[in-house]
């Protein structure tokens, strides 16, 4: 086992979009917790090599329906 110092580990969480996601979800019921599909671990790990300037362009296109949830509410109808 690898001993860390503790100040480490509390900053561990910043590593990334996807450390952050797991982390702020750790203490959550199961089914809220985040669960890693790989196109979220590969677009986190792009968005780091992005912010450390290993590239220099970044365009991720992705549906909704792919890890971003879309709420289902029925639509106002304007007055006739």
């Amino acid at each position: 086992m690898i001993n860390l110092d503790p100040r480490l580990l509390d900053l561990a969480w910043l590593v990334s979009p996807a450390t952050m996601a797991a982390y702020l979800t750790r203490d959550s019921v199961p089914e809220l917790r985040w669960r890693p599909a790989p196109h979220l671990i590969m677009l986190s790990d792009w968005l780091v090599e992005a912010a450390l300037g290993q590239r220099s362009r970044l365009i991720a296109c992705m549906p909704p329906q792919n890890g971003k949830p879309v709420a289902q509410l029925p639509m106002p109808v304007p007055p006739a």
